[in-house]
């Protein structure tokens, strides 16, 4: 039994129709690539500074009345924040570049999903730093008393200073610059339609 063929100008399936990549699509993945570099360097340094930071504190400490079980335990939780900061901006930049790659594309999802994605890093960064500016502000651990608190807080707060923190702090504030940025080229209109790919026969 055989088949007539097609019309050699008809195609047998819908073709997929790309329209052109808007400049500010363009600029927006590249300021998630730029900003997604940005983010590995500064997770890289706050890893890398955690260790020096909790020595940093322990000697500082050391001088306050603080006993030995309350400085292991703000010593302990400092460098669990900081693995967990920098953990988390390790893993939110590696996913960022996944998504930049998408937009360029021109997935819906992907640019959904990114907003998202920014908004996540922004104020995960914005809360490190204040972490960092502010130090230990406050902070006293149970059975200490005023005095001991403050001296502890001081501690904190000079071990978390220093030119780490002033890197990683410019780095920050590139990178959140930059994620404003693409929250607004993404959601600008004029870049509706490319995310809006039509079918045709």
């Amino acid at each position: 039994m055989s088949h007539a063929p097609g019309h050699p100008t008809q195609p047998k399936d819908p073709l997929l129709v790309a329209r052109p990549r808007p400049d500010s699509i363009t600029l927006a993945c590249t300021f998630m690539v730029a900003g997604a570099f940005l983010g590995i360097l500064d997770a890289v340094l706050v890893i890398a500074a955690m260790g020096a930071a909790a020595r940093d504190f322990r000697s500082r400490a050391g001088l306050t009345g603080a006993t030995p079980q309350q400085i292991d335990a703000v010593a302990t939780g400092l460098a669990t924040w900081s693995m967990a900061a920098g953990v988390t901006e390790l893993v939110l930049s590696l996913v960022m570049v996944v998504l930049a790659v998408r937009v360029w594309r021109g997935s819906q999802p992907a640019r959904l999903l990114s907003l998202l994605v920014l908004s996540a890093s922004i104020v995960c960064s914005l809360a490190w730093s204040a972490f960092t500016v502010r130090g230990g502000t406050n902070l006293q651990p149970d059975g200490m008393d005023e005095q001991t608190g403050r001296g502890i807080s001081n501690a904190l707060g000079l071990s978390t200073s220093g030119l780490p923190t002033y890197v990683g702090g410019g780095l920050t504030c590139l990178k959140v610059l930059g994620y404003i940025a693409v929250l607004g080229l993404l959601l600008w209109p004029a870049a509706n339609p490319y995310f809006r790919r039509s079918r045709t026969t």
